[in-house]
């Protein structure tokens, strides 16, 4: 079995995720790594027309959840199968993410039907690291017009930042990136904690 990490990367809303992980992945793959990155599953979700309002949100979770885990086994089977060593897989969020949008009776009855703990969820990432929103930054930094998916207000993704650090926290290699105004110093703070992981 082969030796790589797994790491997630969240954050709320407009927290630079995106821009991230395409950084993440210039310089680790300058750095001699092939760098994995397991894309957004909400996005996908949303993108093929499966809107949040359309059912349920325990619904939409739990159908976000077992398409997450199913994405993750595949992309775990083919970095398995790869000719290549030096590997990093990257989560753009993870199983546990959707705790954040749901109560937490909602979340346990998710995984009661699926069989799951959240203590195995944990379990799945060598480490976390949620990037704080620009909605918290000095400045008026948040915004919604580059993606399309995304339709919070500056105060609601305050509000889901709070909560994803909360469900995530208890990871035991958790790290937060505090939102800079100066994006490229938030970054460089990035960085250095995967270098400490890796």
């Amino acid at each position: 079995m082969k030796n790589f990490k797994k790491i997630v990367i969240t954050g709320g809303p407009c927290a630079g995720k995106t821009t991230a992980l395409e950084k993440i992945r210039k310089k680790f793959e300058a750095d001699g790594y092939t760098v994995i990155i397991v894309p957004e599953t909400a996005t996908e979700l949303l993108y093929g027309g499966i809107a949040i309002d359309s059912m349920e949100t325990r619904l939409f979770q739990k159908t976000l959840l077992e398409l997450q885990l199913h994405k993750e086994a595949c992309f775990l089977k083919a970095v398995e199968d790869m000719n290549r060593e030096k590997i990093i897989l990257f989560f753009d969020r993870g199983a546990i993410d959707g705790k954040a949008y749901m109560k937490d009776e909602e979340f346990l009855q998710n995984l009661n039907e699926l069989n799951l703990t959240e203590a195995e969820l944990f379990a799945r990432y060598d480490a976390v690291i949620c990037l704080e929103t620009a909605a918290n930054a000095p400045g008026n930094l948040y915004q919604t017009e580059n993606n399309f998916v995304r339709f919070e207000s500056k105060e609601g993704a305050i509000a889901v930042d709070n909560r994803l650090f909360e469900v995530w926290n208890n990871h035991p290699n958790f790290a937060f990136i505090p939102a800079k105004e100066d994006f490229d110093e938030k970054i460089s703070f990035l960085m250095k904690s995967i270098e400490k992981i890796i």
